[in-house]
Parts: C-alpha cells; sequence; structure tokens
C-alpha cells in the first residue's frame, strides 16, 4: 500500500489519561482518552462533555468520508488518522492511499467504540481497623531479644514495621560468633514466647542489610481491597503495557505489576490461599484499565466456576470462557498460530514488536493488534491430561510470543514438580508464591523456602521482573459481588464484539459433527455411515476412560469394539480431528497409546445425538 504520511502544521496533540511506566518506556497504541483533558493547541475553547453521559462515542473521531462518487479507484484520497509517541501524546497525521485500497480496508476494520470503564463505586470501600498494638510490640520485641539471648545470641531491635497482614521486627546481631543461619533453626522457640497462633517468617539476613527480619501475623488483620488500589495516584500514574493491582506491601506501599515486563507469571498456593482472587484482581484492574480493543483475554478453567463468571464482557476473546480440555489444546494452537503470522507480518512491515508496528500504522486503514493474554485457572488439571503436549505448546509460547503481544498466566493449586516441570519454570520467571503446606512446593515455585509459613487469604512472596528475592506482600481482595457487579455493568454499557471464526477454530468441543471427506476416511460417507462411526466413537471414548485409564490405541479400538482394521481407522482418524484424543508425533510409533483429551461427564454433551445404549 502506498502511503505517504503528513503532518500538518497545526495539530491536535490529546494527552491520554493513563501515562508510561518511566521515563524510559515508551507508550504504544493506548485507547483511553478522556475529552475532557483533551489539550487543544492554537484553540480559544476547549471542547466539552457531560461526565455523567455513558453515550458511546468511536475511539477515534469518523472521518467524513473523502471519496467523491466520480473518484477514479485509483486516485489518492486522504485519511485522517493518529499517531501515538514516544512521550504519550497521541499526533494527528494523514494518509494518502488510493479509493480502492481504502473501500477494501474499511471492510477488514472494525471501527470500535470508545470504552466506558466502570466507576470505583462498583467496588466496597476499605473498612478502617483501629491498631492499638503499639505497647504490645514493644513487649513482643523484648521477648525476642531474651529468648535469643538463651541461646547465647545478643541482637538489638533497631526498628518494628507494621503491615497489613504482618509486623517486622528487624534486629542487629550483636554477637560476632553468631552465624545468619543458626536464626531459622530457633523459629519454634520464638513462635512459642510469642504465643503465637500463625507461623513466623524468618529472614536471616534481610536483603541489602546485615539485619535479621523476624515477621509475625497481626492479631488485627488491615483488609487491602481493590478499589483502594484502584483508586491509588500509583496505579492511576502507572506507565505500563499491561499494568494490573497486586497488593500492599509491609509498609503499605501499593504495588503493581507489567505483564508486559513480566512478561508471563506463575500463580501458585493451596485452596484457600488467594489464588484464584489475585487472578480476579488481575483481570478486574486491566479492565479498568485497558478496553477491548487494546487487550483480550482468553480463559481456560477447568473447574467450570472461577473464570466462567466472565463470559460475555468485551474483553474476551471468545464468547466464553475454555472449559473442555480439547479446547484449551486448540487454544493454544490458534495463539502459536497467530503468534507466527504477527511475526509474519512484523517482517513485512519491517518492525519488531507489537508496540512499533501499532506505532507505525494509521487505525483507520489497518486494525491495531491488541495484546491477548491466556489464563490458565488450574494448570494441574490440564497437565492430568495431557503434560507432554501442553508443555510443549506452553515452552513455545512463553519462549517467543513476548515480542508479538501474548502473554500468559498460569495458576495451579498443586505446586508439584510434575506440574511446574523445569521447561515451564524456566520461561515463568515472576511469579505469586501463596501459601502451600510443605516447604518443597515453596521450592518448587520460588526456590525457597518460605510460602509454607505464610497466613493464607492473600499473604504472598512476590518475585516480580528483574527481582533475585522474593517479597512479602498482601495480595488484594475482591468479592464474588463485586466481579458480578463489574462484569454487569461492561455486559451493559460497551458494545460486546467477537469474532465468532476464532471461537469456531477453538472450540473443537461444540462442533456438532465431524466434517468427513474422501480425503479424511477414503470415501464418501453419508449420514448413516456418519452415525455409526459416531456411536462407536463414543463407545470407545467410554471403554478407553473406564478400562484403559484414558489411553487410546488403534489395537486395543478392534478387540473391544469387534471391528476390523479400516473400520477402526476411520473412528480413530475422526476421534484425532475432532481432538478429542491426541496425536502423536511423526517420530512416534503409531502402536504407541495416546491420551484421551475428555472426560466421562462430556460424552453425553459430545454425543448429544448418540444414546448409550446404541
Amino acid at each position: 500500500m502506498d502511503q505517504t504520511l503528513f503532518t500538518p502544521e497545526e495539530t491536535s496533540v490529546v494527552t491520554p489519561i493513563y501515562q508510561p511506566v518511566d521515563e524510559s518506556t515508551s507508550f504504544d497504541d493506548t485507547q483511553y482518552v478522556d475529552v475532557t483533558d483533551v489539550v487543544v493547541e492554537d484553540e480559544e475553547e476547549k471542547p466539552t462533555v457531560d461526565p455523567s453521559t455513558t453515550e458511546q462515542k468511536h475511539v477515534l473521531p469518523i472521518t467524513p468520508d473523502p471519496i467523491q462518487e466520480d473518484a477514479d479507484d485509483n486516485e489518492l484520497i486522504p485519511v485522517q488518522g493518529q499517531t501515538y509517541l514516544d512521550d504519550g501524546t497521541v499526533q494527528e497525521r494523514i494518509d494518502l492511499i488510493t479509493k480502492a485500497e481504502y473501500e477494501v480496508a474499511q471492510t477488514k476494520i472494525h471501527p470500535y467504540l470508545e470504552y466506558i470503564a466502570p466507576p470505583c463505586d462498583l467496588l466496597d470501600d476499605a473498612t478502617i481497623v483501629v491498631d492499638d498494638g503499639d505497647q504490645e510490640r514493644l513487649e513482643a520485641a523484648e521477648r525476642i531479644v531474651a529468648k535469643l539471648a538463651v541461646f547465647h545470641i545478643k541482637v538489638e531491635l533497631v526498628k518494628i514495621i507494621v503491615g497489613p497482614s504482618v509486623t517486622q521486627y528487624r534486629f542487629a546481631v550483636l554477637s560476632e560468633r553468631t552465624r545468619m543461619s543458626d536464626f531459622n533453626q530457633y523459629a519454634d522457640d520464638i513462635k512459642a514466647c510469642l504465643e503465637a497462633n500463625e507461623d513466623i517468617l524468618i529472614l536471616a539476613p534481610l536483603q541489602g542489610t546485615n539485619l535479621v527480619g523476624i515477621e509475625v501475623a497481626n492479631k488485627k488483620k488491615t483488609p487491602v481491597v481493590l478499589r483502594t488500589l484502584l483508586e491509588s495516584e500509583i496505579f492511576k500514574n502507572a506507565k505500563g503495557r499491561l499494568v494490573f493491582a497486586i497488593g500492599k506491601d509491609l509498609i503499605g506501599n501499593v504495588i503493581v505489576g507489567d505483564l508486559a515486563q513480566m512478561p508471563h507469571l506463575l500463580v501458585a498456593g493451596t485452596t484457600g490461599s488467594g489464588k484464584s482472587v489475585a487472578l480476579n484482581c488481575l483481570i478486574v484492574s486491566m479492565m479498568y484499565k485497558y478496553g477491548p480493543e487494546y487487550v483480550r483475554f482468553l480463559m481456560v478453567d477447568p473447574k467450570y466456576v472461577e473464570l466462567s463468571r466472565y463470559n460475555g464482557i468485551p474483553h474476551m476473546l471468545t464468547r466464553e470462557t475454555i472449559i473442555n480440555v480439547g479446547d484449551a489444546l486448540s487454544g493454544m494452537d490458534y495463539l502459536i498460530k497467530e503468534m507466527e503470522a504477527r511475526y509474519q507480518l512484523f517482517k513485512d512491515t519491517q518492525v519488531d514488536s507489537i508496540v512499533s508496528y501499532n506505532k507505525q500504522i494509521n487505525p483507520k486503514i489497518t486494525q491495531r493488534l491488541p495484546y491477548l493474554v491466556y489464563i490458565v485457572d488450574e494448570l494441574a488439571d490440564l497437565m492430568a491430561v495431557n503434560k507432554k503436549a501442553f508443555e510443549e505448546k506452553l515452552g513455545r509460547l512463553t519462549a517467543k510470543a513476548r515480542a508479538s503481544g501474548i502473554h500468559i498466566v498460569l495458576a495451579t493449586q498443586r505446586p508439584s514438580v510434575d506440574v511446574i516441570t523445569g521447561t515451564i519454570k524456566n520461561n515463568l520467571s515472576c511469579r505469586m508464591a501463596l501459601k502451600v503446606f510443605a516447604p518443597q512446593d515453596s521450592k518448587t515455585i520460588i526456590n525457597t523456602s518460605g510460602a509454607d509459613k505464610l497466613l493464607g487469604n492473600g499473604d504472598m512472596l512476590y518475585i516480580g521482573p528483574g527481582a533475585a528475592v522474593p517479597s512479602r506482600l498482601q495480595g488484594a481482595y475482591i468479592s464474588n459481588d463485586e466481579i458480578k457487579a463489574v462484569v454487569d455493568y461492561l455486559r451493559e454499557s460497551n458494545e460486546l464484539y467477537y469474532d465468532d471464526n476464532i471461537s469456531n477454530e477453538i472450540f473443537v468441543s461444540k462442533r456438532p459433527a465431524v466434517e468427513v471427506d474422501d480425503d479424511d476416511v477414503g470415501e464418501s460417507v453419508d449420514d448413516k455411515r456418519l452415525r455409526e462411526l459416531r456411536i462407536l466413537a463414543k463407545k470407545a471414548l467410554r471403554y478407553w476412560l473406564t478400562e484403559k485409564g484414558g489411553k487410546a490405541s488403534m489395537s486395543s479400538l478392534q478387540r473391544a469394539m469387534n471391528i476390523g482394521f479400516n473400520k477402526a481407522g476411520k473412528v480413530y482418524d475422526m476421534l484425532q480431528k475432532l481432538k478429542y484424543i491426541d496425536k502423536l508425533s511423526d517420530s512416534e510409533s503409531n502402536a504407541k497409546p495416546v491420551n484421551v483429551l475428555v472426560t466421562l461427564d462430556q460424552l453425553d454433551e459430545l454425543f448429544p445425538d448418540v444414546p448409550d445404549e446404541e
């Protein structure tokens, strides 16, 4: 496309409501423009707007149709657009393209409406907690000093830091022959002298100091609600491309993360530790900051109840959350294909990332690329079905998807080495470790113990980008009622635009019937023959799941169904095409059993037209 960029002598510069992370971080393609803060240069009056209105407008101003009825297809026409500069400003631009090119471009672009973010009033406000335990903490510090003196360890109190959930006592070591490694062996004695109900965590030494830190649970905990974080200046002014709220540190500072810098995140913790709440805070805080043209979520929820509440929000890539294991694999296949397509696009346009691409294009002519976030609420369920396939696809995505704008968030309540494998850990350097049962689980997540001493309910050890050691944070909290209020508001106040071709590609389990042709099975198949194949397929899946431990093979299909090789091959190929069973790689023997990717509970849903008695 022949494009010529013109910069008008008098341009209108619009300052986005959200700014970049720091001076070295360039801003890319955020769509948020608060029309009440528009700065119009060389104009006497600023535009005004009623802030109470919820009427949606197009994200970019609609250019008056420049095409004349009698214009020639090859005649150049001006198309207004906007370029996002490194300093965060938006500059007007004009591109010249032919009438024919413009008409083709309009058929490929969805003109998004201006995103209406939910108000913070939908979220609960913070509860005021009166803390009058200063004297009690001083007495506790004295008891710690006295107890350590029994073991010939002399320490002196330096500082007491009171956090939302824990208090950190900092001591200077006065005994020259005392080693830092000695302190952890006295953790139980210190806990006993404090008469503490919860485990204590000893940090010897504190990072960057020669002090010893002893963290003890507060008797009165101050809740950290998501609304407090979203209304903070730190979150509002956070400069980044995928900023989300995490929680508060020991001294009450608001902590935010940038998924684009991570570029992937692992969240692990037992039931009740706050794992799902941390995911909800990530999702909701992103929805407060970004619109659906900017970021889209592809969610996997094998438990059916956690992420499915987001079905139908404008930010979803598909209309609903993935709950089927086979669909989860298809979703990863789609992301891999999208990643490769984006890199080819970057090569063709001579850019190196989604940031550079979205800065270069005129959004009136070319659709911007959204960031894609793949969120899995329970990784263990997927790895239990087909560990090899998921590990391979995750490894490929996490290794090279960052520049294409695709990011992965994985959560699990079973942080064992067979779930969080070496391949996954190597590519997910940023992690949230919530409470776990055993020290070895903590080491699996963050390579050190400590997560087993956490309090639960959002108490976490967080490793951010470039961090050498984890930091203790109190994660934010959002209730189910708050999530429902936000989701309902987004559904009612914003347009819901989805590409159904993507859903059709991902949701293989919802395809009513397999498309079988001559190339697939070697002969044409009428309705009667197709029904026969589906009956055999359902029986085969039930047999493999109940009798063969979820392992499928051609030989067992022939024996169990008492059918010949050709018919068994047609059933087997059909199930592989539907992704109800796994496929072997080219180097593996065809006789090797493969994993069944569906469950017994899903058979009636996948084969509604096939009764069990047939």
